[in-house]
């Protein structure tokens, strides 16, 4: 038995590969410089098919990128790091460092950073989140110049992304003091991105206030002269916690009344301010605020919240006037509110009241639509008359014109639809209102069988860039047995608009030849001289640490050329002075 186990290990010994062989049966530097190059490669390749290729080009690029990025990510994971790294390589290895940080691998990543690459300036960030990862909280925040329970020395210099991070880790520990100083270094220099004084200022605030420090947290988010709605809406919560509810209204009322904001934003501002606008609250707002609020919650779709607040209101309206604009009002929000019923009562009620005639088309378009919904058709197609015929000149007008041509397409056989289109173009004289309208009365004739009607209806000028008419032109022409006019007219739709469905199938019908630049003035001249740009480094560092929504607003600004890659990576340096007067009379730092 003895000699059996002494054979077998001298075998061994003799067939196992050495240790230093085995290491370097392992791909190393070079082999991953050289995937990366051929990734990138394939990318550029890619970026150019999808801008100017053909769909097969688009096709293959795709593979040759599938391709080169798989081989790269097995190498990001099989290579071994190299111990040293030529000048000429850093900038490569910089992006391979990144990339082991964005796939999740912070030992590797940690380990380049710390040895070959020698801590690189720009990549502190993504080094400090590693070692907190790998390491501690305490290793991360000494990588960046900060202490666990002391405000930072030296730390002014750091950029957007290595203070985020700062944050971060310090929230993650425990560590307020810290977390509260980095964020503070974001917020006093006013030559810091917007989006990151925002940041920081709304997290500081929270940060304070869920430390019962709601007094301060105000103080701090009222001072600021370019609130964001989150940061208001954070505001108007710290407002309305001090028991000061009215003016934590108005904030919410200021942003709900603004259209150039979002709807999500105008919907949260304008739900919230509901629980405080009630009674004496509601009473103190003048009527402009009053019923620009109220519209607010319609426009955002809560007119049944709207139609209970006004019904609830107190304070009469100041004249005649607002009290009619008020009727008004209220019987657009039994429509929006899907009372329909009602709301036909209160337009019958309005158009009952003697008033100038052009100011009477409102109440008639809202009582045709209101009989719509209910499915009075023959009721509708009168009130809509009514409204044509009370607008002599406006916009009523022609909607009504419009909205009571579609009923008839809806309604009625395709002859007697097209005949009422033929009415309602008439009165309707914008573009491409009038181009709409002219399309579908051809429709209905061409349904009618009847396209010598449609072809007239097509005839004469037409918009240049829409491709509408042409086309219908074409189908006509050819339904006609005229296919050189057809093909013609195809053209002509391709060329005006040729991405929109009537010129997709103006060229598929005619087989017209792709050009994937077709409409786009001097496309591919400007495509074949494109200067390949490296992307710039600092938004891809802010994304890695998490601070996204500063990387979205630079390549946002490199993109629409407000700054360039080589300006946005020199930016990341600052040197700051000013005054923390102000930071010594608070408790900001406890």
């Amino acid at each position: 038995m003895v000699r059996g186990a002494v054979v077998a290990l001298l075998a061994w010994l003799l067939l196992a590969p050495p240790a230093s062989a085995a290491t370097s049966a392992r791909p190393g530097g070079r082999e991953l410089l050289a995937a990366l190059a051929s990734r990138d490669s394939a990318r550029s390749q890619w970026v150019y098919a999808a801008g100017g290729g053909s769909l097969a080009s688009l096709r293959a690029a795709q593979r040759r990128l599938d391709r080169a990025s798989d081989r790269y990510g097995t190498l990001l994971d099989q290579s071994v790091l190299p111990p040293a790294i030529a000048a000429r390589d850093r900038n490569a290895w910089s992006k391979i460092a990144m990339d082991l940080a964005e796939r999740g691998s912070w030992t590797r990543a940690l380990a380049l950073l710390r040895g070959p690459l020698g801590s690189p300036a720009i990549l502190l960030p993504v080094e400090a989140l590693a070692a907190g990862r790998v390491e501690s909280p305490a290793a991360a925040l000494g990588i960046l110049g900060f202490g666990p329970s002391r405000a930072p020395h030296g730390a002014r210099d750091l950029d957007e992304a290595a203070l985020y991070v700062a944050s971060a880790i310090s929230d993650s520990a425990g560590f307020a003091r810290s977390s509260r100083a980095a964020r503070w270094l974001l917020l006093v220099d006013s030559r810091r991105p917007a989006t990151a004084r925002s940041w920081a200022r709304a997290s500081l605030a929270r940060s304070l206030a869920g430390k019962g420090e709601r007094r301060l947290a105000r103080a701090i988010l009222a001072r600021a002269t370019g609130r964001t709605t989150a940061e208001t809406l954070l505001l108007s919560d710290l407002t309305a916690a001090t028991g000061d509810t009215l003016p934590a209204a108005r904030l919410l009322v200021a942003i709900a009344t603004r259209g150039d904001l979002s709807t999500s934003d105008r919907y949260a501002a304008a739900k919230k301010a509901s629980a405080w606008l009630q009674g004496s609250a509601a009473d103190s707002l003048n009527d402009k605020e009053w019923m620009g609020y109220l519209r607010a919650l319609s426009d955002v779709g809560e007119a049944s919240l709207a139609l209970r607040l006004l019904d609830t209101h107190k304070k009469p309206a100041p004249d005649a006037a607002a009290q009619s604009e008020r009727d008004d009002f209220r019987a657009s929000l039994f429509y929006k509110a899907r009372r329909y019923d009602a709301a036909a009562t209160a337009y019958r009620a309005q158009l009952r009241k003697p008033r100038p005639v052009a100011i009477r088309a409102d109440p008639a378009l809202g009582l045709a639509r209101a009989y719509r919904s209910q499915h009075l058709f023959a009721a509708a197609d009168s009130a809509f008359v009514l409204a044509t015929s009370l607008d002599s000149a406006g916009t009523v007008r022609e909607a009504a014109a419009w909205e009571r041509a579609r009923e008839w397409e809806d309604q009625k056989p395709p002859r007697e639809s097209a005949l009422v289109l033929r009415w309602a173009r008439a009165r309707i004289k914008t573009e491409p209102n009038a181009t709409t309208a002219r399309v579908h009365e051809a429709i209905q004739w061409i349904r009618a069988d009847s396209l010598a009607a449609a072809d007239s209806v097509l005839m004469g000028p037409a918009p240049e860039s829409d491709a509408r008419v042409y086309f219908w032109r074409g189908w006509v022409a050819s339904a006609r047995g005229d296919s050189t006019r057809a093909r013609e007219a195809y053209r002509r739709a391709w060329e005006a608009d040729p991405w929109s469905y009537e010129g997709v199938r103006a060229r598929e019908i005619s087989g017209l030849p792709i050009d994937p630049t077709q409409g786009v003035p001097q496309a591919k001249a400007r495509h074949g001289v494109r200067p390949v740009v490296e992307p710039p480094l600092v938004p891809r560092v802010l994304d890695a640490v998490g601070f996204h929504d500063l990387a979205l607003d630079l390549l946002r600004s490199c993109a629409t050329g407000r700054a360039s890659p080589a300006r946005t990576d020199a930016s990341t340096r600052w040197r700051r002075g000013g005054s923390t007067a102000w930071v010594a009379r608070t408790s900001i730092w406890t």
